[in-house]
């Protein structure tokens, strides 16, 4: 544990250090901008009438968040997964 806390903030400190982001930073940022700008998640809820989500069973929660909040207020969502 002590080696991934030092690794883990090295990494960190690697991305802020040259502007640089991964993608669990897009989708933490993307679930943020979503809670925090009102009308872009309008626009994105206004464009897509129905959601089709592939290969669910590897969604995380944070992705599951950004699809619950686009595909209101309609709901018109399909999540395929396997068992």
């Amino acid at each position: 544990l002590p080696h991934f806390l030092k690794i883990s903030a090295q990494y960190e400190a690697f991305k802020r250090e040259r502007n640089l982001i991964d993608f669990d930073d897009m989708l933490v940022r993307t679930l943020e901008i979503l809670e925090r700008e009102p009308e872009i998640l309008k626009a994105l809820q206004d464009r897509f009438t129905y959601l089709q989500v592939d290969e669910a069973q590897d969604t995380s929660r944070v992705q599951l968040e950004i699809i619950q909040r686009i595909c209101l207020p309609r709901n018109n969502l399909l999540m395929v997964a396997d068992d």
